[in-house]
């Protein structure tokens, strides 16, 4: 027997974006697990990090497209060239659904793959505040909808008068693995403690506060703790107790350090609006205790755990992680399992106003 079109969704990631597999992974399973019959369009090096059959794919998009550039002029034009291709190579009416798994406002925008798709958002509710991209993301709202992962990144569309998006939870990635056969690269073996700033997203002028705080030294070195933290940019530091990393982490040595930490910090700029912190479910996930800079887009964290994970300034970090190290029964409160994304409520509401 024929199988009924709206069981068959189309999920699409067009953007090479290796941040995104564990989100992607979430959110596969999620619907494959609602019993959607998934087929996939991925770039081919996100698909040869995915565990599915070559059966599930609906199309590869070619590596020559899965090129990074740091011109967002190329880039663009390079994600048009992707959607065109995907275009070519997709039946998109054998398909009851089709999923966005993210977007550029612009390129999507202005090369649509079809009507009536849901396209999830990420930090997109910032173009909002764009003139150019708030007239494609409008465009793309006649006949779309938009996904994103709590009530405060959706108000921003509201307020533009974008009436069809609905809250899909963000998820969480599976529990991670320590790798004992993966070399240590940094020298944690002479403190007791390890606190880690996982992402490289992080704000630079409270770092300089950090780095210049006589309290946090002194609580560091008391506890002996170590700080370690990301970014892109290399900064020499001469303090012992905090170590800078500017290179790449490979995932076995991130995942490691993540589950040795006893507490996970998020330091996120004053740009990181309208968004939720993949750091914060991965924290979920494995139940660690995590602290956060004062930030309206991560009040979210809040539910998360039995004591107050926002710190305000220097003085208040200081004061929650001397809390965390002694507090035994502190801790995260929420199952990965509360946070599953679930689809089958919005995939069959009406798109067309």
């Amino acid at each position: 027997m024929m199988e009924q079109k709206n069981n068959k969704l189309l999920y699409i990631d067009y953007m090479f974006m290796r941040g995104h597999v564990n989100f992607n992974r979430v959110h596969i399973d999620a619907l494959l697990k609602e019993g959607y019959n998934v087929k996939l369009v991925l770039h081919k090096e996100i698909a040869s990090l995915l565990p599915y059959a070559y059966q599930q794919y609906a199309l590869v998009i070619p590596r020559i497209l899965g090129t990074n550039v740091h011109n967002p002029i190329l880039s663009r034009i390079i994600m048009l060239l992707t959607i065109i291709y995907i275009k070519l190579h997709v039946r998109f009416s054998s398909y009851g659904h089709v999923v966005i798994s993210c977007m550029d406002e612009i390129t999507l925008g202005a090369c649509p793959f079809y009507q009536k798709m849901f396209i999830i958002c990420h930090g997109n509710a910032r173009g909002l505040a764009n003139r150019v991209k708030r007239l494609f993301i409008k465009r793309l709202a006649k006949h779309n909808a938009f996904i994103v992962f709590n009530e405060s990144m959706k108000e921003p569309f509201v307020k533009h008068g974008i009436r069809k998006v609905f809250v899909v939870s963000h998820g969480c990635v599976p529990p991670f693995q320590f790798h004992p056969n993966v070399p240590a690269k940094f020298a944690t073996s002479s403190f007791k403690r390890l606190i880690f700033h996982p992402s490289p997203n992080i704000d630079s002028s409270f770092v300089d506060k950090l780095l210049h705080s006589e309290k946090l030294q002194a609580l560091l070195q008391k506890e002996k703790c170590l700080l370690i933290l990301r970014n892109n940019n290399h900064i020499n530091i001469t303090n012992a107790n905090i170590i800078y990393v500017s290179e790449y982490l490979p995932v076995e040595l991130y995942q490691n350090l993540f589950l040795t930490a006893d507490i996970i910090l998020n330091i996120y700029p004053a740009r990181f609006k309208y968004m939720v912190s993949g750091v914060s479910f991965e924290c979920v996930a494995n139940q660690k205790n995590m602290l956060f800079a004062s930030n309206p887009s991560l009040n979210y964290c809040n539910d998360f755990y039995n004591y107050q994970p926002m710190f305000k300034d220097i003085d208040d970090l200081c004061h929650k992680i001397a809390y965390l190290l002694h507090t035994p029964t502190a801790k995260c409160t929420v199952l990965p399992a509360q946070l599953t994304p679930t689809y089958k409520a919005i995939l069959y509401s009406p798109l067309r106003e």
